[in-house]
């Protein structure tokens, strides 16, 4: 069985969508999958709006996870999971009409992968996304860590090994950030935990539609980005993750330098919250040993 997580935090308006592309999925007859829709807290509708597709529709799952933060959402997803395959995708985010059964596929024929990375592909309120699917790229990605925290799958057993999600790392947690999915991928990679990238797993990607939630949004993943490497440089002396930091310190200021208009812009604000999140992270992470989420060590 598959089990299909979906975290969210007050985004009904876009929620009912998600969960009906992920029911309409072809060919669906065949797979047997669950959806646990994990709410984080909401305060809109989202709890109405799961109940009242759940009693036209079994297989969806309603849970209700109190500490704030995707990391935490996650995690509850993952422990009432029933399947021994797990796949992740956000709320406000449109899978293919072939997402689960390329998930399916994968996993099928090859019994040593563990962890698939699947391709998210951008897109804007309004665009036609055949259209949209017709005109994208796939562009293989530079190395393992690129990973796309919204449209992944491993088996669950893969948690057995290095732990749950980190609850200190990702959006919403107490100490910000976006970057538990690179958390995550990392400790696969230090347990070696076989990681793929595919293209046929295929997640069309909501776009932010203004400059300032682009802005945000880049402040955030990079803030994370600071926050993560602290964490290994500190906690587990991993040289790596700090050598990591200066390749993205040194990329950053060349932009900064040489760079025009919004290229150099973004990669100020790359550096100044790369920078901050290390510089917190450095503080903060002396502090935080034999961490348990839910009764598992988190395993670095």
């Amino acid at each position: 069985m598959i089990s299909i997580v979906l975290p969210t935090h007050n985004r009904s308006s876009s929620l009912k969508n998600v969960i009906e592309t992920i029911l309409g999925q072809e060919p669906i007859d065949s797979i047997s999958f669950e959806l646990l829709v994990v709410d984080n807290n909401s305060t809109d509708d989202t709890k109405d709006i799961v109940k009242n597709l759940a009693i036209r529709n079994n297989r969806i799952k309603y849970h209700f996870e109190k500490q704030r933060g995707r990391s935490c959402a996650l995690n509850k997803g993952i422990i009432e999971a029933q399947g021994d395959i797990l796949a992740i995708i956000d709320d406000d985010d449109v899978p293919s009409r072939y997402w689960l059964s390329a998930i399916y596929k994968k996993f099928l024929c090859d019994a040593e992968i563990d962890v698939v990375l699947g391709w998210l592909v951008k897109f804007k309120e309004g665009d036609q996304l055949k259209d949209v699917y017709r005109s994208a790229t796939y562009h293989p990605p530079r190395e393992l860590l690129m990973g796309n925290g919204g449209n992944m799958a491993m088996r669950k057993n893969v948690f057995l090994k290095i732990g749950l999600f980190d609850h200190r790392i990702g959006v919403g947690s107490k100490f910000g950030g976006s970057a538990e999915d690179t958390d995550f991928i990392y400790r696969c990679m230090r347990n070696n935990i076989k990681v793929e990238h595919s293209k046929d797993i295929v997640v069309f990607y909501r776009q932010r539609n203004t400059n300032s939630k682009q802005l945000i949004q880049l402040k955030r993943d990079w803030y994370g980005v600071g926050f993560l490497w602290a964490k290994y440089t500190i906690l587990i002396k991993d040289y790596y993750a700090l050598k990591r930091v200066y390749w993205h310190t040194c990329e950053n200021l060349y932009k900064s330098f040489f760079a025009r208009g919004e290229t150099r812009k973004a990669a100020l604000v790359k550096l100044i919250y790369l920078l901050r999140g290390f510089i917190f992270g450095v503080i903060f992470w002396p502090f935080q040993k034999n961490i348990y989420c839910n009764g598992v060590k988190i395993k670095c």
